[in-house]
């Protein structure tokens, strides 16, 4: 009965039912209290409904289970993160980077960590390798723009705002980037329609 619940859980969370996802999931759990993928999708649920100390709890059941499966540790992170100071969550991004040494995404988070806490040094290795792994994440090259901005590394910034742009044109925060990054190079008028742009995109 709890694999029924599971999948229950999963179909409702793809179909964007974080609420219908956690009353599924609960019903796995308490069916089946060693069902890690129930506890994986009941904390990515709790999560969606801002339930974090709930997700950081089902998280770490979920790790406890199965310790070699990088999704729940980054999962684990996102929920410390969401409940957290700034910049929890880097022990267990950087538990599922060892675990799953090529995934972008888990290093597009722990470069987010170490941003929050002013480690722009070392967010900005760790977007540089995200963008290395998954270079058609628009997310991924907008954060390593702003590190290399925020390390006064103007020309590399914008061009990987540029390159956010690439893969996704009404990037907003790219656009508002790369006005700023052009506006300091005195660029002032393309900055200007830039920054006109991205407050149209804002405004839809």
């Amino acid at each position: 009965m709890a694999g029924f619940f599971t999948e229950q859980a999963r179909r409702l969370l793809t179909a964007r039912d974080p609420h219908g996802a956690l009353q599924a999931s609960i019903r796995a759990v308490a069916e089946d209290e060693r069902d890690v993928a129930a506890w994986y999708l009941r904390g990515t649920a709790e999560l969606a409904v801002g339930h974090c100390a709930e997700a950081a709890a089902s998280a770490g059941r979920a790790v406890a289970l199965a310790p070699l499966e990088a999704r729940n540790w980054l999962l684990l992170g996102d929920a410390q993160s969401g409940c957290g100071p700034r910049g929890a969550g880097r022990e267990a991004y950087a538990k599922a980077i060892e675990l799953a040494p090529n995934w972008g995404l888990a290093f597009n988070r722990l470069g987010t960590a170490h941003a929050e806490r002013g480690a722009y040094d070392a967010a900005e290795r760790a977007f540089a390798r995200a963008v290395e792994l998954e270079p058609g994440h628009a997310r991924s090259w907008t954060d390593l723009g702003e590190m290399r901005a925020a390390l006064g590394r103007g020309d590399e910034a914008g061009n990987a705002f540029r390159r956010a742009l690439s893969i996704q044109p009404d990037d907003a925060r790219a656009l508002r980037s790369l006005a700023q990054v052009l506006l300091a190079q005195g660029d002032a008028a393309e900055a200007q329609r830039l920054a006109l742009v991205a407050e149209r995109l804002r405004t839809l």
